[in-house]
């Protein structure tokens, strides 16, 4: 079903997202620091990221199991420098990709069939 808000129509379905199934494999391969022999908790990952961005900037950032999780399920693809930076200290790889971080603006962007500029003439 298509809603229209003001010029534009978009979908009123929630389209579903692709979850980041490597972000959750990296998290679960660490071992937590709390419970030994256990994966590394959401809550646990987004203290251990902050922890670091603090170490390194001195800034304070509210990261939270919340925001992990959308992580997760692919809601969100592309977080800030320094929370990438964070999750690649802390999980222990050396790219964004391997973490399926994603820009969106680096991401090609499908072509648009070709649309005369002026109707047909035998168009009514």
């Amino acid at each position: 079903m298509n809603v229209r808000y003001g010029d534009q129509v978009k979908d009123s379905e929630v389209s579903p997202t692709e979850p980041n199934w490597l972000l959750r494999a990296a998290r679960e391969r660490v071992e937590s620091p709390d419970y030994p022999g256990r994966s590394l908790s959401r809550v646990e990952l987004a203290e251990a990221v902050c922890a670091l961005i603090w170490e390194r900037t001195g800034s304070e950032r509210a990261l939270d199991a919340h925001y992990i999780a959308k992580l997760e399920r692919g809601v969100v693809r592309w977080p800030t420098a320094d929370y990438r930076r964070g999750f690649r200290d802390v999980l222990h790889v050396a790219t964004d990709r391997e973490l399926g971080f994603k820009n969106p603006s680096s991401e090609k962007q499908p072509e648009l069939p070709d649309v005369p500029s002026e109707p047909a003439k035998d168009a009514v």
